[in-house]
């Protein structure tokens, strides 16, 4: 879509208020009496007058106005996740900075210090990267199924800004933001330095101990993930530069595994964000089924509206410790003794044997072999049904789901700029919400259900449920819209609004179900997906 151009406002214009903080770039105020789209209090970032002479102010601009080329469940998604750029300040004729939304405060945590008390601060994730005693006494309290919460959140996160055509480029814990309450959750600030569909507003830099391999390029969606990768290493090794994946792996062996991949396979072969998202749910799923809580076991409350210090302080999120060696893959994962030939000898026997005993049971039921391999259940009544069938059955589901997306998606685009099929907007919203219900019987009785990974079909009922409800919210919102007077960019509506939770579980539901899927759809020659077609 074309890009927008973005509002502008002169910067003795705005009601500057207290220092939110400065940097290398510049400086961060909160402003009164201004709101980001009516709803969220502003915050203005000035660049230093270095800086503001590198920027592309065409660039920032187009950042500044992506918003407006999305649909409005997107458009709000991405202010309620970061703190995107929304208009940018000018100083005389020059481009100095940019509005943005100010950091929620339940990003902020009580930071304690040993000399002047506990004052307000932004809750990095870099505060997790380190020993359980440091982290206890700076004032969090994290346990282990949070920080793989904290994972699973992010991954969804970047994998939709993955698909709108942005990636983050120096993705560092420094600009990741973290709540735990009422579920763990990331916020991403320091957006001017992402890449907005080939655009930067300056040069890429990357954190120190962040960067991607030297022949790789930076700020594309592999890249993301080689730091993906890196920050799920650290955030279990507690560690702020390690490459031991010894904790990830006693963990989760698939964490590990994609970890490792991740590091050494080559961008060919990298899991993408979308990838990581089944693994991690089950993480959480295994660590919730334990008795034992795990340690330590305080949660961590969000404090009230964020307080600025009158004064700077030397303390670090990083203190001084002893860290392990850098891991390097082994050449070899196998390992010999003599003292053990003798019993290697009997297994490997033992095992020629049940070898042979299975492969005459997969010649005489090859239905079966392949529903089991596969990690199919075994229902009764649909024994006899491939995985391969049921695959291919479901495909035609997810077909006419896919169909039903693209006119959800020209119906949004329409109703929110008060388009020429404003008047049929409603109906289309309507229909495909009927067509959910169809869709969703249809997967209730699908011939070899069974035969499919049950965790695969509960994330695509769940998506349905989901949309199904969210097309209901945004058929009343095209209705209003129709009935009530069209407003471009209308997002106080309240079916709009309504919308907002079931289209975000939704996308949550279709990213889990196409991670399954995909592999499976692969394997038989059937169409895969991204979480945004269906």
């Amino acid at each position: 879509m074309t890009a927008l151009l973005a509002p502008r406002v002169q910067l003795n214009r705005l009601q500057l208020a207290n220092s939110l903080g400065s940097g290398g770039q510049g400086q961060v105020t909160a402003v009164n009496g201004t709101l980001i789209n009516g709803q969220w209090t502003a915050a203005v970032k000035v660049y230093s007058p270095a800086v503001a002479r590198s920027v592309n102010v065409a660039a920032l601009e187009k950042i500044a106005g992506f918003p407006g080329t999305l649909g409005p469940g997107d458009s709000r998604w991405l202010h309620e996740n970061t703190a995107w750029p929304a208009v940018l300040v000018e100083n005389g004729q020059d481009v100095c900075g940019f509005l943005m939304r100010t950091v929620p405060s339940e990003y902020y945590f009580g930071f304690h210090t040993q000399t002047q008390g506990t004052w307000q601060k932004h809750a990095n994730i870099e505060f997790l990267l380190n020993s359980d005693r440091y982290v206890s006494s700076s004032g969090l309290s994290v346990t282990d199924y949070e920080r793989v919460a904290l994972l699973k959140n992010l991954a969804i996160v970047l994998s939709r800004l993955h698909s709108l055509g942005v990636t983050v480029g120096d993705l560092s814990p420094k600009n990741l933001l973290f709540k735990l309450s009422p579920a763990p959750s990331c916020f991403l600030i320091d957006c001017d330095a992402m890449r907005v569909q080939g655009a930067s507003v300056m040069q890429q830099v990357q954190t120190p101990d962040w960067e991607v391999p030297s022949d790789e390029m930076t700020a594309t969606s592999a890249a993301d993930a080689y730091k993906f990768a890196l920050l799920a290493i650290r955030l279990f090794a507690r560690d702020q530069s390690s490459s031991n994946r010894a904790a990830l792996r006693a963990l989760s062996p698939e964490l590990d595994r994609l970890a490792e991949i991740s590091l050494y396979g080559g961008v060919s072969q990298r899991p993408s964000l979308a990838d990581w998202i089944p693994a991690l749910t089950a993480a959480c799923d295994a660590i919730k089924a334990k008795s034992a809580p795990s340690t330590p076991t305080t949660s961590w409350t969000p404090n009230s509206a964020p307080i600025r210090p009158t004064s700077q302080t030397t303390s670090s999120p990083r203190p001084p410790q002893v860290r392990p060696p850098a891991y390097t893959p082994p050449a070899s994962r196998r390992r010999h003794t003599g003292t053990k030939t003798f019993g290697t000898l009997v297994v490997a026997a033992l095992l020629a044997v049940v070898i042979a005993v299975g492969l005459h049971a997969i010649d005489a039921h090859p239905a079966a072999s392949a529903q089991n391999a596969t990690g199919g259940g075994t229902g009764s009544g649909q024994g006899s049904t491939t995985q391969q069938v049921a695959a291919k059955n479901l495909s035609v589901l997810l077909a006419q789901s896919a169909a039903d997306r693209s006119s959800i998606v020209n119906a949004v685009s329409d109703a929110s700029q008060c388009g020429p099929n404003l008047s049929q907007d409603a109906q289309t919203f309507q229909s495909a919400a009927t067509s959910r219900q169809k869709l969703l019987s249809e997967l209730a009785n699908l011939p070899g259900r069974s035969a499919l990974p049950a965790q695969m079909t509960q994330a695509l009922a769940s998506a349905w449920q989901a949309s199904e409800q969210a097309d209901q919210d945004f058929a009343a919102w095209a209705q209003d819209e129709n009935s009530q007077g069209c407003t471009a960019d209308d997002t106080s509506d309240s079916s709009y609004q309504a919308a907002g939770g079931p289209d975000h579980q939704a996308t949550t539901s279709k990213m889990s179900f196409v991670g399954l899927w995909n592999p499976v759809a692969s394997r038989y020659g059937l169409s895969t997906y991204q979480w945004s077609q269906l």
